[in-house]
């Protein structure tokens, strides 16, 4: 079952949209300082199309960089069309779900009570992430992978632009994060 959590209670757990946005694109142009890269300007355009398909993705319950025909905005190009982004359009674009809670995947939880949550086999409670422990654990993970790492690390782009809408996913928070490069 998939529950969109209000916007109050999201801000109260990581802090509101555009303080995570930041921490995300900072966080991304540590990562690109580290690997003697110039950083990326934070595009506000570019956050708006994110945010559109981080909002889209948990709304109609998909992950995927292209929607289905029952959400608004298909295709990369018709999110930055709707978010006003001037041409010549040309992103790439990364995808996450990841944990709003300090958590490492496969030890397994239990929910306590509401907005509590232990490990399983430790029994210690979970912490919710700040915005820059979330954008650290995000931006590692991306790092991880092949395809997203490339795009982290590409010379091409000049603008960046991030957003991450939270969910439940059994009881447990979740966001969907979004990275557009241009």
């Amino acid at each position: 079952m998939l529950l969109i959590l209000s916007a109050a209670h999201a801000a109260g757990l990581l802090g509101e949209d555009d303080v995570l946005s930041s921490a995300i694109c900072a966080q991304t142009n540590a990562v690109r300082q580290a690997h003697d890269l110039l950083p990326l300007i934070h595009s506000t355009a570019l956050s708006r199309a994110a945010q559109l398909h981080a909002d889209q993705m948990v709304e109609h319950d998909f992950f995927s960089h292209t929607a289905p025909p029952s959400a608004p905005w298909r295709t990369g190009q018709d999110r930055l069309v709707a978010a006003g982004v001037p041409l010549p359009r040309a992103p790439a674009e990364n995808i996450a779900t990841w944990y709003a809670m300090r958590y490492e995947p496969g030890d397994g939880y239990r929910v306590i009570d509401p907005g509590r949550f232990q490990y399983r086999s430790q029994g210690f409670t979970l912490q919710p992430h700040t915005p820059e422990s979330f954008a650290a654990a995000l931006v590692a993970y991306w790092m991880d992978s092949p395809g997203h790492r490339a795009n982290i690390l590409s010379t091409a782009p000049s603008t960046l632009g991030c957003a991450a809408t939270m969910y439940m996913q059994h009881r447990f928070p979740m966001y969907k994060a979004v990275q557009v490069f241009q």
